[in-house]
């Protein structure tokens, strides 16, 4: 459901805010998206909770981290990879219309081929769609946690709280906002919470911890986003029921990230031409969450569940 939320956050950030000249900035419906884009750093708690759960549960040890990051690439490459197709069809689409005002196509290949690895991280270059940024750093946390997992549940206390300690600090090194560090303290939140349910952690060690974590989010990102966080803990912790419809939602949540823009913001900028009236710009913004929402559901059955059952059926 978290998932699912985020997702929506992030997509109604994008549709209503994305196109500067579509709503006025007046419009109540432009104000309430004003913090959607925090939708992904939900993502990072709940990415520390449920990567961290699955490999307790999991039996993961170090030896089978070959078996770790296979089940991660067939979970998440494939949609990632048929995304970044749909979008360079979208964008050639686009210019087949009389209406379109863009520069000339003319693919970066270098480019496009960085997408594969997440290599356009490091290099600065520019991605196909804005939220494959983060994708990079999900992979870059799945990489680190795959490494220090084993200290993080050692039978030596010491050894396990240093290292959650010295996970923390980590979000100091000055590598900049395109790589994992930054954002460590959101996934610390997810991993202690993990931690404690998995009993490796008491409830003074996890109250400590998490009050370490949650002070160097505040100090980093403020009140906003460090509420947030420790919001998505206590649903975790505490919801038992979620409603059907939330619960559809978590499950398209990632086929949703991923198209949201190509499909919905690319509605938007139609419209925008056709469509002068603010009342029924804000009509059309819903209408593009819709379409959306429905695109990501077939894309989600088709393209991300099959690869998903695959990933299911690799045990550490």
């Amino acid at each position: 459901m978290m998932r699912g939320i985020a997702a929506m956050m992030v997509a109604y950030f994008h549709i209503a805010r994305g196109n500067p000249n579509y709503l006025d900035t007046s419009n109540l419906f432009f104000q309430v998206g004003a913090y959607g884009w925090a939708g992904v750093e939900i993502f990072f708690v709940i990415s520390g909770f449920i990567i961290t759960y699955a490999m307790f549960h999991g039996g993961y040890k170090l030896t089978r981290v070959h078996k770790f990051l296979a089940k991660r690439l067939i979970r998440l490459e494939p949609p990632y990879i048929i995304s970044i197709v749909l979008v360079m069809l979208l964008m050639y689409v686009s210019t087949l219309s009389p209406h379109y005002r863009g520069q000339p196509l003319n693919f970066d290949w270098w480019n496009i081929i960085g997408h594969l690895g997440y290599v356009n991280a490091f290099t600065g270059a520019k991605w196909l769609q804005d939220v494959y940024w983060s994708l990079a750093i999900e992979f870059e946390f799945y990489l680190g946690l795959a490494l220090l997992y084993p200290l993080l549940v050692h039978k030596t206390k010491t050894i396990s709280l240093c290292t959650m300690l010295a996970l923390v600090g980590m979000t100091f090194v000055p590598a900049g906002e395109s790589h994992v560090f930054q954002y460590l303290p959101f996934f610390c939140m997810g991993i202690l919470l993990s931690l404690r349910m998995a009993k490796k952690y008491s409830n003074t060690e996890f109250s400590i911890l998490f009050a370490i974590v949650a002070a160097i989010c505040y100090y980093k990102f403020g009140h906003v986003l460090t509420g947030l966080g420790a919001l998505t803990i206590l649903v975790i912790s505490f919801l038992k029921t979620v409603p059907k419809q939330l619960a559809w939602l978590g499950h398209i949540s990632y086929s949703l990230y991923l198209l949201h823009i190509p499909i919905g913001g690319r509605i938007i900028n139609i419209s925008e031409v056709l469509i002068k009236n603010q009342n029924l710009r804000v009509v059309m913004v819903f209408v593009a969450l819709a379409v959306t929402l429905i695109c990501a559901h077939f894309f989600y059955k088709l393209v991300e569940k099959p690869f998903q059952n695959k990933s299911k059926s690799i045990k550490y």
